[in-house]
């Protein structure tokens, strides 16, 4: 522990670093950490659909539109359990 403590402690070795294209700034990390989605749609699908994210950005919105068909034709399908179980509370509506 003492040899660790004794040596290096004045010397900076990132202020050696020579700026280029390849090296990494504040800028980079802020724009990839704030990414902007055209839907809300899009935002539920990067977050929790791991292919998303595989796929190339043109052919996103493709991507998107194949999902959301594959969902409503699950629903309309089977609506009994993928639909009908998670309705509201009857209480406030009239039965006809």
């Amino acid at each position: 522990m003492d040899l660790l403590s004794k040596y290096g402690k004045d010397r900076v070795y990132c202020d050696r670093i020579k700026e280029s294209s390849y090296t990494q700034n504040k800028q980079d990390k802020q724009n990839n950490a704030n990414p902007i989605f055209p839907t809300i749609v899009d935002l539920f699908f990067s977050r929790f659909d791991h292919h998303y994210s595989l796929v190339e950005n043109k052919d996103k919105q493709l991507y998107v539109k194949q999902l959301i068909i594959n969902i409503a034709t699950e629903i309309d399908e089977n609506k009994s359990n993928k639909y009908d179980n998670f309705t509201n509370n009857d209480l406030g509506r009239k039965k006809s």
